[in-house]
């Protein structure tokens, strides 16, 4: 075995240990679907599931501001879609039961904790509630790692979800960018890496 497959064998078990101890756990994966990327957007979707795959929530939220054209040409959600679902106030006492209660896990972390404050700024009633998502493992750094493959700066190269998917085998549900389809997606790489004998 040469050092290099060496250093490799030995990063994909760190990923495969981290990845099979949060299972274990059975951590909460969720996904969220927004208005947009910027610093005011809202969330308009949001799903949890377990290790299981039990669906803990599931559900459109209504944003405060409107819904841009480019998000529903590229989720498919539309204004009709919204003018009935609840507001995040309405689920907020749910959605923090859920996700307060286990270790979190998304695909860019950091972007789906960011909306979930952005989200709860809009009501004063409930943002201090909200302080206590200030964390989750980022499923797309693991991802990052497992592969390894040198990008144009130096680091390692980072994969879409549904790149991630095809890497690993797993077959992407035909309804990506929905925040169901890409949490079940992500469920399933996970349990994939955690099954991994072949780790070279």
């Amino acid at each position: 075995m040469t050092a290099q497959n060496q250093e490799q064998m030995m990063r994909r078990l760190e990923v495969r240990q981290i990845v099979t101890s949060l299972l274990a756990r059975n951590c909460v994966f969720f996904d969220t679907e927004t208005t947009g990327l910027e610093w005011d957007a809202e969330i308009i979707e949001i799903c949890a599931i377990d290790s299981f795959g039990k669906t803990l929530i599931d559900t459109l939220i209504k944003p405060v501001q409107k819904l841009p054209r480019k998000i529903t040409e590229i989720t498919g959600i539309t204004d009709a879609m919204l003018v009935n679902a609840p507001a995040m106030i309405a689920v907020w006492e749910k959605l923090r039961a859920v996700l307060n209660t286990r270790h979190l896990v998304a695909y860019n972390a950091g972007f789906d904790v960011r909306m979930l404050h952005q989200s709860a700024a809009q009501y004063k009633q409930i943002k201090r509630a909200f302080i206590s998502f200030i964390s989750a493992t980022d499923a797309m750094q693991l991802v990052s790692l497992w592969f390894a493959e040198k990008d144009v700066r130096g680091g390692y190269k980072w994969f879409k979800l549904s790149e991630a998917a095809q890497r690993f085998g797993v077959m992407p549900d035909a309804n990506l960018h929905r925040a169901a389809a890409d949490t079940a997606l992500l469920r399933a790489i996970f349990h994939t890496i955690a099954h991994t004998e072949d780790i070279q």
